[in-house]
């Protein structure tokens, strides 16, 4: 693919030195910036270039000693130039943190609490200037709606007190819901008189997965009423999908504050703590502002090696920009995204993301109806530990636009999804990536996942998914009985090219889903339950979507105006969409299986009607 244009940058020859500035966090107010006399925050140090009259070329240089410093925010005015780049270069431990700290002393020993023998701690974060604590919030499939405070205590999220507790291991408990009388109401089992400690809780809530294994939601509780021996049935005024065989657990509950780890927030004057250690807590931090990070309209700036965290919602966000770099940054310990990067030209390389509420990444960049590459690089990232207040649909990396690189990158240890389509794709590539231990919470899902859906399934094409390695895309709860699959193309999603990736341990490889014109060769399946799944979808249940005119994909079409350029030049199988909803045009071929219980699940009639074409597979024996 085409190297990005910063990349490039970066490598040119030195023309000029760069203007440096200094920052520390014992700088003085009034400072010159220097390294013998540095600025207080980095933002005066933006204030300082603000006020240049002409950017020096060789660019501007901040370097920001250890320390932790205010939000930042940026805008067009704190744009670089391509022989003048403005780089923030970080030291070992630089942090941007959205958050207040909590001082040790700050904490002391709260009133007994009735329902735990331990010892719980209190704060007034008010007397630290935290008025807004936030709030619970609901929302939609993917919707990571999320305003609520958050502890972060020893570099790690505590847990909002809860029932039933986390597991040992860390993974979520849930109990199951045992009958649905409406889409209101949820009834379930529990021992005692548990639930009825819970009427007097100021903002109770209930989360979970109501009817669908991938698809979870946050509604309030409002009231609880008994429904037969030790059964509760709870009531909320959100209506939602539910059904008797999803699952649930109580949170935000005072009441349920009952074991080391976990903290609940009374008000601005009091939060309740937990230490994980039991000890008396050292210093800790809160979330309270939005972002660590927020910029638009900028251009040509570097972030190199600084942390931002403890924000409420992102850690860092760039929309509406260009030729934006962060290397070796990392973007841990948010309450919803960790970076968000809408931005052409640009690139995340080197950089860790840990333990965010929501996505991982969120990239896009270029134009789909003019087929114009964005040049997003997204390379050697490790991004882990994601979607841990919002479920499903909040990848490592939700991906959107045209001329995406994703390599090199690791994913892992997430309920749902690594990788996901947010929107149409197109001309992307995915390579060299490691995808492990992720969909372990969810049914029907997978750990790549492109969606047809919205007239998606023709237009979403030339992408590459090549030399990646899947493992251990299962899920582990024995009563999820729907499968979930490592590369899944779901809903007639076409034209993508799938080349010598290796699947192990996976209860489904590949997944195709009625799509065309795909291309799956030299792939290699080990201990899968099922190598590959391919249906025909478009000539049955969802033979509505491919129905001239009036289908969804049909629009899709009409959305891109597939017959004319430079759709029609760079794609011309969408001129000629007969037999549509037939998933013709599909090879599958030199690809091994080992140990896999079975290899494709058509039989070879349905490969020919279907107009596929199955080639030179092969099953092998040492793996």
């Amino acid at each position: 693919g085409k190297l990005n244009v910063l990349l490039i940058l970066a490598l040119l020859p030195v023309l000029a030195a760069a203007l440096e500035y200094y920052v520390a966090p014992d700088g003085r107010p009034g400072a010159t910036g220097t390294k013998a006399d540095p600025f207080q925050t980095i933002t005066e140090a933006r204030d300082h270039i603000r006020a240049l009259k002409s950017l020096p070329v060789g660019g501007v240089e901040v370097f920001i000693a250890s320390g932790e410093y205010e939000p930042l925010q940026l805008d067009h005015q704190d744009s670089g130039a391509p022989n003048a780049q403005i780089k923030y270069i970080g030291a070992a431990n630089t942090v941007i943190s959205a958050g207040v700290r909590v001082p040790s002393s700050a904490w002391h020993v709260a009133a007994a609490h009735p329902f735990t023998n331990e010892t719980v701690y209190s704060v007034n974060l008010s007397a630290l200037g935290v008025a807004d604590v936030g709030s619970m919030l609901t929302g939609g499939l993917g919707d990571c709606a999320h305003n609520k405070l958050e502890l972060f205590y020893d570099g790690k999220p505590m847990v909002l007190a809860r029932w039933p507790n986390l597991f040992p291991n860390g993974s979520w408990q849930f109990v199951p819901i045992v009958a649905a009388p409406d889409n209101y109401s949820f009834a379930i089992k529990a021992d005692g008189d548990r639930p009825t400690r819970w009427q007097g809780e100021r903002d109770p809530w209930i989360h979970g997965y109501f009817a669908w294994d991938w698809w979870d939601v946050y509604v309030p509780l409002k009231s609880i009423a008994p429904h037969g021996p030790a059964t509760y049935l709870l009531n909320t005024s959100v209506v939602t999908d539910s059904k008797a065989g999803g699952r649930l657990y109580a949170v935000n509950m005072q009441s349920e504050l009952d074991v080391p780890g976990e903290y609940f927030v009374v008000s601005a004057q009091e939060m309740l703590f937990i230490p994980p250690d039991r000890q008396p807590p050292r210093d800790s931090v809160v979330s309270v502002y939005p972002t660590a990070l927020s910029a638009t309209n900028l251009a040509y700036v570097t972030f190199q090696g600084i942390v931002f965290t403890h924000a409420r919602l992102t850690g860092a966000s760039v929309t509406q920009s260009k030729n934006i770099l962060f290397q070796q940054c990392n973007f841990s310990n948010n309450g919803a995204d960790g970076l968000i990067l809408l931005a052409e030209e640009s690139a995340v390389i080197d950089s860790h993301v840990d333990s965010v509420g929501c996505a991982g990444i969120v990239a896009a960049a270029g134009n789909t109806d003019e087929l114009i590459n964005g040049n997003l690089l997204v390379q050697g990232n490790t991004v882990q530990r994601f979607g841990r207040w919002k479920r499903t649909y909040v990848p490592g990396l939700s991906w959107y636009g045209v001329g995406l690189t994703v390599r090199n990158n690791y994913f892992g240890d997430s309920p749902h999804a690594a990788i996901l389509s947010g929107g149409l794709g197109v001309n992307s590539l995915f390579e060299y990536n490691t995808i492990d231990y992720v969909c372990k919470e969810v049914a029907d899902a997978g750990a790549f996942y492109t969606c047809g859906q919205a007239g998606l399934g023709w237009i979403s094409r030339g992408n590459i998914v090549q030399h990646n390695v899947f493992s251990r895309v299962r899920n582990w709860d024995d009563h999820l009985k729907s499968s979930v699959q490592a590369l899944y193309i779901d809903d007639q999603i076409s034209g993508y090219t799938i080349i010598n990736n290796t699947f192990i341990n996976c209860t489904i490889g590949l997944f195709m889903g009625g799509g065309r014109d795909n291309t799956f060769t030299d792939n290699h399946f080990q201990h899968c339950d099922l190598a590959v799944h391919l249906d025909n979808r478009g000539m049955n249940w969802q033979q509505a979507s491919a129905r001239f005119p009036t289908g969804d994909l049909w629009q899709g079409l009409d959305r891109v105006h597939a017959t004319q350029p430079p759709w029609s030049f760079t794609f011309p199988a969408l001129l000629n969409m007969s037999n549509a909803g037939v998933p013709v045009g599909t090879l599958l071929q030199d690809s091994d299986y080992c140990k896999c219980d079975q290899f494709v699940d058509v039989s070879p009639a349905d490969i020919r009607a279907w107009g596929m074409k199955l080639v030179d597979n092969h099953q092998v024996f040492d793996c």
